[in-house]
This record gives structure tokens, sequence and C-alpha cells, in this order.
């Protein structure tokens, strides 16, 4: 068994494809809010476009982490 959380972010996507102005609008913890910071630092995305022309582009992204439990680590452990 395995639990899953959501870090939820929200950037602009410049011209370029780059995320800027980064910020977390739904926080874990510091450290995965870091991880998932660092993360969509370094995605590039398909530039928004309107009338042919690069438009900045507003986006929310949900980061998701998967933890096993401890009865899923003993199970897996004994069935070798």
């Amino acid at each position: 068994m395995s639990a899953q959380q959501y870090d939820t972010l929200r950037c602009i996507v410049d011209r370029d494809g780059v995320p800027t102005r980064l910020e977390i609008i739904k926080p874990l913890d510091e450290e995965l809010d870091r991880i998932s910071l660092e993360a969509l630092k370094r995605w590039r995305f398909e530039p928004g476009q309107k009338d042919g022309q690069g438009v900045l582009v507003r986006i929310d992204v949900a980061m998701t982490f998967t933890t096993r439990t401890k009865k899923s680590l003993w199970r897996r452990f004994w069935r070798g």
C-alpha cells in the first residue's frame, strides 16, 4: 500500500516556454515544496499563442509524491 500527497504550484510560462514567477499554492512541507520548485524550474513548455504571437500563460501544476507505508514494505520484504 502506498500514500500519495500533492504539492500544487503556479507559474507563468513565458514566450520561450520557460516557467517563471513560481509559487506554491498548496504546500506540503518545506522539503517537498523545495523539490517541487526545483523540478518545475527545469521543465519546458510549449509557449502559449494568440493570433500567431507568443503570449504569457499562467498554469497550475500538481506534483505527486508517492510514499510506501510500512505495511507495503513489510509485504514486499516477505514476498521476496
